[in-house]
């Protein structure tokens, strides 16, 4: 979990675009060379992967979301309303900013 002591905010997003567009297939230098703006530039650290599980526990009213970045895996666990946009196969961006 998360320290106790822990001041940011981590938030998720299935683009980092800020017309809200999808991202590209594909990876865009100009986004890391701060050429383009995006929601990049708003936060400390970005990673990228899919959600390859979502377990809904009905009786519990619990969802629990699992997210592989590459390797770096991630379980978040909630209730339905904080979770529902969170799909199977989705690809969606982990952006964490510090206070």
């Amino acid at each position: 979990g998360i320290n106790a002591e822990y001041m940011g905010t981590i938030a998720w997003a299935t683009t980092i675009e800020l017309d809200g567009k999808l991202s590209q297939d594909y990876f865009d230098k100009a986004l890391c060379a701060g050429k383009r703006p995006s929601l990049m530039d708003e936060f400390d650290y970005v990673t990228y992967g899919r959600v390859y599980k979502v377990d809904t526990q009905p009786k519990q009213s619990k969802i629990v979301v699992y997210i592989s970045y590459g390797g770096l895996l991630q379980k978040l666990v909630g209730g339905p309303g904080d979770l529902k946009g969170f799909k199977l196969d989705a690809m969606v961006y982990c952006l964490v900013r510090k206070v």
